[in-house]
């Protein structure tokens, strides 16, 4: 079965020009959650002068937990501070996230990769032990400032990730320019066990998505972040010359999972009602 993680509250709304209160968040995680999915990402820990956008999010999560204490929320955090946060509000989903460029890295956390890694590592290891871990691996294939990120470096993140006990890694395509033989070529390099681990993370900028989701099913990866009306992208990742892609549209990867057959537990009569619903709050 699919497991779709929705973002829509983290990704989706972290460079968006409106800044939302905790309770229209809330109510966002609400209006997707009634479509079935489950898992929901709710928020980051990070600098409100930086990331205005995701300001009080463990808020928006201890609300959530008011409201439906059933569903797998998770939160992102990238600092002591956040995961100590998280840890006191027993946040028991965790995201942790790197990338193999270290320009990229440097940008969006002022760390290098190295850095970045050895963070998680401790992280991991002494902080939130007991929760259930997720490691994105940003830029995978592409990087804005750096170009195109070899293979091995995206392989050495899988690896680290594994041995400090990640449970789940999760490839994010963030200029959406991830492709079949991109990412075939990691696949081909990872064993049964580590490729099992995997999630995708997509940025839609084309229709070439679907192969990956093809390549991705046949390698037996099931689980994929989506968001409603295609919102988001990372603020490190675009300028004014470079165009940010949205996260995998809700609709359009439901719509594809029922053209080739495979099955969903996704309300998808629903979702154009809850896009009008979030297109409201957020001010589209």
């Amino acid at each position: 079965m699919i497991k779709i993680i929705d973002v829509t509250v983290r990704d989706g709304l972290q460079s968006h020009k409106n800044i939302l209160s905790v309770m229209d968040r809330v109510k966002i995680v609400n209006l997707i959650s009634s479509l079935g999915i489950n898992n929901l990402e709710v928020g980051s820990i990070v600098s409100d002068n930086i990331i205005p956008q995701m300001k009080d999010s463990i808020k928006v999560y201890r609300n959530c937990m008011k409201v439906n204490r059933t569903l797998n929320y998770s939160m992102l955090a990238s600092n002591f501070v956040g995961i100590k946060d998280m840890m006191a509000n027993n946040v028991k989903n965790i995201s942790f996230f790197t990338s193999p460029s270290n320009t990229f890295n440097r940008k969006n956390i002022n760390l290098s990769t190295e850095d970045s890694l050895n963070r998680i590592r401790f992280l991991r290891g002494n902080i939130c032990n007991k929760a259930h871990t997720r490691g994105y691996i940003s830029c995978v294939t592409e990087c804005p400032y750096e170009g195109i990120v070899p293979t091995y470096k995206i392989l050495k993140c899988i690896n680290f990730f594994d041995t400090i006990n990640i449970d789940d890694i999760t490839l994010s395509d963030t200029l959406g320019t991830l492709k079949y033989k991109n990412l075939k070529e990691i696949l081909d390099n990872l064993d049964d066990r580590l490729t099992k681990k995997l999630s995708i993370h997509l940025h839609q900028s084309d229709n070439s998505w679907k192969e990956v989701i093809n390549l991705c099913l046949r390698y037996g990866i099931n689980t994929f972040d989506t968001s409603i009306l295609n919102l988001g992208g990372c603020p490190a990742a675009f300028s004014e010359k470079k165009k940010k892609s949205g996260n995998l549209n809700l609709y359009d990867f439901v719509n594809y999972l029922d053209e080739i057959d495979i099955k969903h537990n996704i309300k998808k009569d629903k979702i154009r009602e809850v896009e009008n619903e979030v297109s409201k709050i957020i001010s589209l």
